[in-house]
């Protein structure tokens, strides 16, 4: 993924392809969830970061 491509997922925001989620002292069960259920679809983009800035 190139940052154009990026900062496109970030425009668009989440979707049914698309999930950003917040880990500020480590990776909760929630994380794991959803890369499994992407897993189970159709796959998709996943955004973790430790705050905000651009979610």
């Amino acid at each position: 993924m190139d940052i154009r491509n990026f900062e496109s997922i970030l425009t668009v925001g989440e979707n049914v392809a698309v999930e950003f989620k917040r880990c500020g002292s480590g990776i909760g069960n929630d994380v794991y969830e959803s890369i499994c259920s992407f897993l189970n679809r159709f796959g998709g983009d996943h955004a973790v970061g430790k705050g905000s800035r651009y979610f």
